[in-house]
């Protein structure tokens, strides 16, 4: 009775160990589930927001005759430039937060989240490459309105 005993309460000791190691590992998983849901999110309102930009941007860059709305122009895409500039922040860390997860990641999943990673830096280097273009493009028109009006005088 007595070996029952001391073999009950091992048996119960081994079970209390393994009960705590699977609620560690169950903790750790939706702790991966947690990180990799939060960057998707990061991720999708991200591109969301590039979208966006690159719209305001197309409606920016065209060029038309009149000084006065080019001048309004070339001053919403220098907007558009220090607002892509003060989410440079937010881009690196989205960019770390997907690196972060191919530690915990299938080969599968690493293959998808390194394309979402390619996808982000192509856009926002396209970005940044269409906000310089559209600058360049309006102060180039500027500059002939205001060679122009000099010649004019």
């Amino acid at each position: 009775d007595s070996d029952l005993t001391v073999q009950v309460s091992q048996m119960m000791h081994k079970y209390e160990i393994l009960k705590k190691n699977i609620r560690d590992v169950i903790n750790k998983y939706n702790s991966f589930v947690k990180e990799h849901k939060s960057f998707n999110e990061q991720y999708t309102g991200f591109i969301e927001w590039i979208g966006a930009v690159t719209d305001d941007l197309g409606q920016f860059g065209e060029i038309v005759g009149d000084l006065k709305i080019l001048q309004e122009r070339r001053n919403n895409i220098e907007e558009l430039e220090e607002l892509r500039t003060n989410e440079s922040i937010k881009y690196d860390t989205i960019i770390e937060q997907g690196e972060k997860l191919y530690s915990h990641t299938s080969p599968d999943g690493k293959d998808f989240i390194r394309q979402q990673l390619k996808q982000l830096r192509k856009k926002w280097d396209n970005l940044t490459e269409e906000i310089q273009s559209n600058a360049t493009k309006i102060d180039l028109c500027l500059q002939q309105f205001s060679d122009f009006t000099t010649s004019q005088e």
